[in-house]
């Protein structure tokens, strides 16, 4: 079990029942005679007292020596848990597997104050991870938000001792500052503190390096959540916190490259800087779909930089149009899906979202997180629940389901077919008449479907009204698939 699963553990079950098996707390035990109370202490409510004569880690009750100080020692002897659990772990009931994420995911939900809570870095983080995974953009943002909020100090501390140095910082395992995966950042970040006590800024800022390491993976999946939920500024400046600590992370320099193209199209000296990001982050990737991915914005990124900015580039491209010359790919123009789907406000945000101005280069930036089966499920059911919304004309509702998905099913025509009509029932034009167009025009069988579900649900007066639509649109089709008769035959 994880450190931070541990935490998450715990942090959940404060004042919440506890699960099959669990030992019992002591909830407002007294501390046993001679010990001291844990009131005043750091230990969580309910954790037994530690005694005042406890032996110290390393002793020869303590086990294998990497006890904290206190702990209860385990028996030399103890055999490792059958059922995954740490030597000496309590067993847990027979037959209780452990949470699947879509049962943690329910008791996050179901726990209101989960974002208020004082948490370590290690929790915020999962947490933001899991919602990630699941493409719930804006709650993954309030969780790394605050594992950011938790970090901050050791960041600041590692610029501070950083300025100190000339050169390449030391080894922090010189230091024994080497960061295990049972180990939280705070503890290696003690480290740095104490050895920049010392006046050691070399090894204190190797320390602080290496607890930021997950750190830096948390601040660029929270660029690319701001990003993701209509806060571009936001994310450049998410990217710019990792490359000042770590300059060639791939992740970062994708993201700050993608998001740059995107929202400084007329800025020539930005987008330079944008090119050589790309091609930074693919020579750190190399054969990964990122590297393609970067490689091709570049190329883009040239023709836009030739023209002198993406607005003379648009122009240019227009006129041979009108000339009737072949026109160069449009270099910024986001594809019609990757532009439909407005995003949560950020967090400063105001009035009315607007859809995101990113292309596809920048919208793949973000798809490269594997999609798990769980995750796939977890689609299937946002897609379903859209429609059921739809049902009730709940339009932006359903818009929003729908948004979540399409980063990763961009081609979905199922999807396609519920934004575009969720557009519609919003009248958001011209996106409307645009997302519409593409839904019609790629797989008019699945708009189609999509009224004989809302038909079927009930909604009888919206399946007319999006078959009429329909028939407008794509009158072939209409004629050959039994839409018409569907009209003729609807109340």
């Amino acid at each position: 079990m994880t450190m931070a699963a541990t935490a998450l553990a715990l942090l959940l079950a404060q004042g919440q029942p506890l699960p099959p098996g669990h030992p019992p707390l002591g909830g407002g035990a007294a501390p046993a005679a001679g010990q001291p109370s844990s009131g005043d202490s750091t230990l969580p409510p309910g954790h037994p007292a530690v005694g005042a004569g406890a032996q110290p880690s390393g002793s020869p009750n303590a086990g294998d020596g990497t006890l904290p100080p206190g702990h209860p020692s385990i028996p030399s002897g103890a055999p490792a848990s059958s059922e995954g659990l740490p030597a000496g772990h309590p067993s847990v009931a027979p037959g209780v597997a452990p949470p699947t994420s879509d049962e943690l995911i329910r008791r996050m939900d179901s726990t209101p104050d989960l974002k208020t809570r004082p948490k370590p870095y290690e929790v915020s983080a999962a947490i933001g991870k899991l919602f990630y995974g699941r493409a719930r953009w804006a709650d993954a943002r309030d969780f790394f938000l605050q594992a950011e909020k938790t970090a901050e100090p050791v960041r600041s501390l590692f610029l501070e001792q950083r300025k100190r140095v000339k050169g390449e910082l030391p080894d922090p395992s010189a230091s024994g500052c080497r960061l295990a995966s049972d180990m939280a950042v705070d503890t290696v970040a003690g480290k740095a503190r104490a050895l920049a006590v010392q006046k050691q800024p070399g090894p204190a800022a190797a320390c602080a390096r290496e607890a930021l390491g997950p750190v830096l993976d948390s601040t660029a999946l929270l660029g690319n959540t701001l990003a993701l939920t209509g806060d571009p500024k936001g994310a450049l400046a998410a990217y710019e916190r990792v490359l000042q600590v770590q300059p060639r992370n791939a992740t970062a320099l994708y993201g700050h490259g993608s998001v740059t193209f995107d929202v400084r199209g007329d800025d020539v000296a930005a987008l330079k800087t944008a090119r050589k990001e790309l091609l930074a982050s693919a020579e750190l990737t190399p054969g990964t779909s990122q590297a393609s991915s970067a490689r091709a914005l570049a190329e883009r990124i040239d023709k836009v930089v030739a023209a002198g900015g993406a607005t003379k580039f648009a122009r240019q491209q227009a006129q041979a149009r009108a000339d009737g010359r072949p026109a160069v790919a449009a270099a910024a123009s986001a594809p019609p899906m990757a532009a439909a789907a407005p995003p949560q406000p950020g967090p400063m945000a105001t009035g009315p979202a607007s859809p995101p101005q990113l292309s596809k280069e920048t919208i793949e930036a973000f798809q490269k997180t594997e999609v798990t089966p769980e995750m796939q499920a977890n689609f299937a059911r946002l897609i379903e629940d859209g429609e059921a919304k739809l049902v009730v004309n709940k339009y932006q509702d359903a818009l929003d389901n729908y948004r979540q998905v399409m980063p990763f099913q961009p081609n979905n025509p199922r999807l396609r077919a519920g934004m575009a009509w969720a557009l519609v029932g919003l009248q958001r034009q011209p996106m409307a008449d645009n997302v519409w167009r593409v839904a019609v025009t790629s797989d008019p069988a699945a708009v189609d479907a999509l009224g004989d579900r809302l038909s079927k649900a009930g909604n009888k007066d919206g399946a007319r009204a999006l078959w009429t639509k329909l028939q407008a649109s794509a009158p072939d089709y209409a004629a050959s698939s039994g839409v018409q008769k569907k009209l003729s035959g609807s109340p």
